[in-house]
């Protein structure tokens, strides 16, 4: 299952974030245990890991500058982009 949000700016990514988990739990029944993303800034803003924390979320970050090893979401990123 894939869900695609598009955002103008990347700051948008921690309210659509919110959005996200919200509609999993609503519609799926379950909760976001882990975060793993890269090193970018948007995903280490202290409002971000502080809302993690609260929540009990686990984030992991992958090595830095290493995409290769986000390999699923890089799969699928050129997948919807073609």
């Amino acid at each position: 299952m894939t869900h695609l949000y598009l955002l103008c700016l990347k700051f948008e990514a921690f309210e659509v974030y919110k959005q996200y988990g919200a509609w999993c739990v609503m519609h799926l029944g379950i909760a976001i245990k882990i975060l793993h993303s890269n090193h970018g800034g948007k995903y280490l803003d202290k409002g971000f890991t502080l809302y993690l924390k609260s929540r009990g979320m686990e984030q992991k970050l992958t090595m830095y500058d290493t995409p290769a090893h986000n390999g699923v979401a890089e799969h699928r990123n050129c997948m919807i982009m073609e």
